[in-house]
């Protein structure tokens, strides 16, 4: 049975990119993360598996997340290499160069900005060197 869009629902973010880098933090935990060119610059985003959020859904509903997956964090860099020189700095690793069996358990459906309650794990410091 198909739902109706709600207006209230999480407006959709757009990433062109598909090449998913990998952090595997433990058994069967991983951060995920894609890097974005922009006019100047790229942000990485990044993602919890399968695109939940810890702790607080913020205003939704689980009912209005489904096939939604949540931005949890970002950051900026002048450029894709300095953003994969930190992201390999910092554990993570190329999907497409490092499979495993996590594969299958990147963010995957349509994204959501979830950055306003969500704690910054890597853009305040708590995991990045």
């Amino acid at each position: 049975m198909n739902r109706k869009l709600d207006p209230n629902d999480p407006p959709l973010f757009h990433i062109k990119s598909t090449d998913w880098w990998v952090k595997v933090l433990g058994m069967l935990q991983h951060n995920w993360a894609l890097i974005e060119t922009k006019d100047k610059g790229v942000t990485v985003y990044f993602f919890h598996d399968l695109g939940t959020t810890v702790g607080s859904m913020g205003p939704y509903k689980l009912s209005q997340l489904r096939n939604r997956c949540a931005i949890i964090d970002s950051l900026d860099f002048e450029s894709s290499e300095a953003a994969i020189e930190a992201l390999d700095t910092n554990g993570f690793n190329r999907l497409a160069d490092y499979p495993g069996p996590w594969d299958g358990s990147q963010p995957h459906g349509n994204f959501y900005d979830a950055r306003d309650h969500q704690a910054g794990i890597y853009s305040k410091g708590g995991y990045w060197i």
